[in-house]
């Protein structure tokens, strides 16, 4: 199944918000057998990237700052980062 949305690996102050755990938790999920609990995991998984998403979403907003400046700072951070190591 394709995800769609903004997903990044790097946020500029390194909080990822919750994201790759729900993400992990998505991959678990999936990779269970059919059944109530994977629907169980399933919506829980949707729930923390739903969540996860409200955070970056109000972190976003409430600086004011939109997605493509959002995305260079990103990519600077990793930058920065990167020429560190």
């Amino acid at each position: 199944m394709p995800r769609t949305g903004w997903t990044p690996s790097i946020v500029p102050n390194g909080d990822d918000y919750g994201w790759n755990e729900a993400e992990a938790a998505l991959a678990a999920a999936q990779q269970m057998p059919q059944g109530p609990k994977r629907v169980a995991a399933l919506k829980k998984a949707g729930q923390l990237r739903f969540e996860a998403d409200e955070r970056r979403r109000a972190i976003r907003d409430q600086e004011r700052v939109s997605k493509l400046e959002l995305d260079r700072l990103i990519k600077a951070q990793h930058l920065l980062q990167s020429s560190d190591h």
